[in-house]
C-alpha cells in the first residue's frame, strides 16, 4: 500500500511538472487560499480487521465527511497544504423476535443497538501543481495525525452491554486534485485522498468536492 501511494504521487508529480514546462502562459497558483468541502469517506478494511479489535465495533462502509484546508504557494509549482477532515456517524436499530440459525423464531425479546464513531485527520501536504488554462491539476503527499474512535450500546430484556475505544496514530496521505477557476476569487475543486495511518486496519479513501476561496494572489 505504501508503495502504491508513493508510485501514484511520484508519477503524477512528474507528469504535472513536465506538462507545466511546455505551458508558457500558465497562471501562478494563488499565494494563499482557504477551502471547505464535503464528500464521502470509505474504509479500506474488512469487518474482521485489526480495527475491530481496537475499537470493539465495526466501522461503517461509508459516511459523509467534511474537510477544510489552507494552501500556501511555496514556488511556481509547489503548494504547501494544511488540511483537517472529519467524519462522524450514529446508527441505531431495534429488533424483536430474533430469528435463530435454523430460521425459526427465538425467544420473544426486544433489543436496542446503537453505534457512534468517527475519525479526525490533521495533515500537512506538499503538492506539485500546474495549470492548463482555467484548470489546475495537483498531486502530492504528506504526513499527519489520525484519531479514530467508536462506541456501542446493546440493550435487551435479558441484559445490556457496551464498549468502544479510540486510537491516535501518525500516518501518511496522498492526494489528487482537479481545480477549476470560476472567478478571480472563487475556485471549484474535486479531490481524492488516500489515508494510510501507520497502525494497520484504518486505511480509508475520501472523495470530496467544494469551493476554494482566494485570500491573496
Amino acid at each position: 500500500m505504501l508503495g502504491r501511494i508513493g508510485a501514484v504521487s511520484t508519477t503524477a508529480a512528474i507528469v504535472l511538472l513536465s506538462t507545466s514546462g511546455a505551458a508558457s502562459a500558465q497562471d501562478l497558483p494563488p499565494r494563499l487560499t482557504a477551502s471547505i468541502a464535503f464528500g464521502q469517506a470509505r474504509p479500506l478494511v474488512s469487518e474482521d480487521s485489526a480495527a475491530d479489535f481496537v475499537l470493539s465495533v465495526s466501522r461503517p462502509k461509508n459516511s459523509a465527511i467534511w474537510s477544510v484546508d489552507i494552501q500556501f504557494r511555496a514556488t511556481r509549482h509547489l503548494i504547501v497544504e494544511a488540511a483537517v477532515a472529519n467524519w462522524q456517524v450514529s446508527q441505531s436499530q431495534s429488533l424483536s423476535n430474533v430469528k435463530l440459525a435454523d430460521g425459526t423464531n427465538g425467544p420473544s425479546f426486544h433489543e436496542d443497538f446503537s453505534f457512534a464513531g468517527g475519525t479526525r485527520d490533521v495533515v500537512l501536504n506538499a503538492i506539485a501543481t500546474t495549470s492548463l488554462g482555467r484548470v489546475r491539476l495537483s498531486s502530492g503527499a504528506g504526513i499527519g495525525y489520525f484519531h479514530v474512535w467508536g462506541s456501542y450500546s446493546d440493550v435487551t430484556d435479558l441484559g445490556s452491554s457496551s464498549g468502544g475505544g479510540a486510537l491516535s496514530t501518525a500516518g501518511i496521505q496522498g492526494s489528487l486534485d482537479v481545480t477549476v477557476r470560476v472567478t478571480r476569487r472563487i475556485q471549484a475543486f474535486g479531490t481524492y485522498r488516500l489515508n494510510l495511518p501507520f497502525t494497520p486496519g484504518f486505511a480509508e479513501v475520501n472523495f470530496i468536492g467544494g469551493v476554494r476561496f482566494v485570500v491573496a494572489r
